[in-house]
């Protein structure tokens, strides 16, 4: 049975949820009241510098009301859930590469940033965590690589808001070819590339295909757009490397170490060219 707070609108109501496949950080439940299908999210405990609360419930509200996600229908920090629509129908984009998801990260890079919300901080994220991994092997192998490139921080600018996830499962479209942007635990104030580059870093061997993915999304700026994203790429791909070390040892999930290889691949090409 999902556990709702008091002052939810669920409250005392007996609701059996079907926990949905994939969500290995998170578990994911659908349900049905009132004649309506849900979405139940348990809210995990945020992990200092990738995740913050605060920050991902106003930058997911200001998503939705530009219609980019689905909208919040209740959230409680307190009791650690988020409930949202659930999009009968939608599935994973099966071609992330061909960018038809570029108008709605548009849209979302020209939103309104709000005052006093927390930066993205990637090299304060790596560092925190490589001092608390320090007896890893795998944390040495990326303290290593961070020696290399912890020059290479974030380049000065505006910032806007980004998702920072494009994961393939985190861009769904609809029988009638409408898009949505969900899961934004990740999201926060960030040079736009910082979008580009993490979306690369999910791709097989993404970043054999910076250029050309660059190139479609800023066909009159392309040059400055890659030298940003190449800058910061190594960046990303240890970001996301260290965050699977992180969550094998939260979950146990052996697929963690599956993920961790693919981004210490990309890590290591990055970095050596």
């Amino acid at each position: 049975m999902l556990l709702f707070d008091k002052e939810s609108i669920f409250f005392d109501k007996a609701l059996i949820g079907t926990q949905l496949s994939g969500g290995l950080s998170n578990k994911t439940y659908s349900f049905q009241y009132d004649g309506k299908q849900f979405l139940y999210k348990k809210l995990e405990d945020p992990l200092y510098g990738y995740q913050n609360r605060r920050r991902e419930k106003i930058l997911w509200q200001l998503a939705a009301n530009a219609n980019l996600t689905p909208d919040i229908i209740e959230w409680s920090t307190k009791a650690g859930y988020v409930v949202m629509p659930y999009l009968t129908g939608w599935q994973p984009t099966s071609e992330p590469t061909k960018l038809e998801w570029s108008s709605l990260l548009k849209q979302l890079h020209q939103i309104e940033l709000p005052n006093n919300i927390p930066d993205f901080s990637p090299s304060a994220t790596i560092e925190h965590h490589l001092n608390r991994l320090a007896l890893s092997e795998k944390a040495r192998t990326m303290q290593e690589i961070y020696e290399k490139i912890k020059s290479k921080d974030l380049t000065p600018g505006p910032r806007v808001i980004c998702h920072l996830d494009l994961f393939q499962s985190n861009i769904l479209i609809s029988p009638k070819g409408e898009l949505q942007l969900i899961d934004w635990e990740y999201s926060a104030p960030a040079p736009y590339y910082c979008d580009i580059a993490h979306f690369i870093t999910h791709i097989e061997s993404g970043w054999k295909s910076c250029k050309t993915i660059t190139k479609k999304l800023y066909p009159h700026c392309w040059e400055r757009a890659l030298a940003d994203i190449n800058s910061y790429l190594p960046t990303a791909y240890l970001f996301w490397t260290i965050w699977c070390i992180i969550q094998e040892r939260r979950t146990n999930h052996n697929q963690f170490n599956q993920y961790y290889q693919h981004y210490l691949k990309g890590c290591r090409a990055t970095v050596e060219r």
